[in-house]
């Protein structure tokens, strides 16, 4: 996985371990520079859409998630939202 970013949690250590974005207009609040790149870390990633849509890309697929749907990404699999 060299060509690809390890975004690691700053937050491990803390009393709330996760990072939580909340994305308007292809814009994640806290900004996060990994967002639209391949990347991989080593948790699990949960997404939820409020409103809209996010597509969703693995290096096997892509999945388009729409209002009320969400997917899990299983630890160390390189993706990109």
């Amino acid at each position: 996985m060299p060509n690809n970013i390890n975004s690691v949690n700053l937050r491990e250590n803390s009393d709330f371990p996760y990072l939580v974005l909340d994305v308007v207009d292809r814009h994640p609040t806290p900004r996060n520079p990994g967002f639209h790149v391949f990347h991989w870390h080593h948790d699990l990633q949960l997404l939820y859409v409020l409103v809209g849509r996010v597509r969703v890309q693995t290096l096997a697929e892509t999945v388009t998630l729409t209002t009320g749907q969400g997917c899990l990404i299983k630890p160390e699999v390189i993706h990109r939202i």
